[in-house]
């Protein structure tokens, strides 16, 4: 699988100080993949006390990357938090 990653998630990568490799590891093995808007999937990925979610579309061989963020878990309350894990 290839990945391509936008310009809006390169400067997200810049800004956040994550690596690609984290980013393609939660879309490789994620602990929930949900549905987003226009046929796009979010996968989630818990890394330490971050949620780190991903958000791809499939285009041929390629993995498009479009955005990603990473959210302190403890920010997370309620249903939404139990909706979160696998």
């Amino acid at each position: 699988m290839e990945f391509d990653y936008t310009e809006h998630a390169k400067e997200n990568i810049t800004e956040r100080k994550l690596s690609k490799e984290a980013i393609e590891e939660v879309v490789k093995n994620p602990e929930k993949v949900t549905e987003g808007r226009f046929g796009r999937k979010i996968a989630q990925k818990t890394l330490g006390k971050k949620l780190l979610r991903v958000v791809y579309e499939r285009r041929g061989k390629f993995m498009s990357l479009l955005l990603h963020t990473i959210q302190s878990l403890k920010g997370i309350r309620g249903e939404y938090e139990n909706n979160i894990r696998p």
